[in-house]
């Protein structure tokens, strides 16, 4: 159990951040001639990253390899880095301030994207240390 929790806190923080972008943390709604603003697209952009982060963090829960986990902990790094730069930086938002893009779904993103990295570099620096007393026990 002890090994799979930097699994599961993945997992969690990567459908808490897909599951946010489609409720309550989204960009803005349509317009009223039904078309769609910029941020419409940032979302969607942040959605398939998103999903690619569950995807990712899944085959990190049912792995029982360590190097592999180390891989995926690298993709989950960068995906991670990725789904923090599209609102704003990579995909335009609106262009008022105050507009929900702006005020939720940016620094959620931000804030869910960080925890993830952060999450993902001590996952990997741990399991790197077991990695290397494994191999020390192999080499005595």
């Amino acid at each position: 159990m002890k090994n799979r929790i930097g699994s599961i806190i993945l997992l969690i923080l990567s459908i808490l951040l897909v599951v946010g972008e489609q409720t309550f943390a989204g960009p803005c709604g349509p317009k009223p001639n039904g078309g769609f603003m910029t941020c419409h697209w940032a979302g969607q952009a942040v959605l398939g990253v998103g999903i690619v982060l569950v995807i990712l963090s899944l085959l990190h829960v049912v792995s029982k390899n360590h190097c592999f986990k180390q891989g995926l902990n690298m993709g989950i790094i960068l995906n991670s880095l990725l789904v923090i730069c599209i609102p704003g930086h990579f995909i335009n938002l609106c262009m008022m301030n105050h507009m929900m893009c702006h005020t939720v779904m940016k620094p959620f993103v931000t804030v869910i994207g960080a925890l993830l990295v952060i999450a993902a570099v001590v996952d990997f620096f741990i399991r790197r240390k077991e990695l290397e007393k494994e191999n020390q026990k192999e080499g005595e």
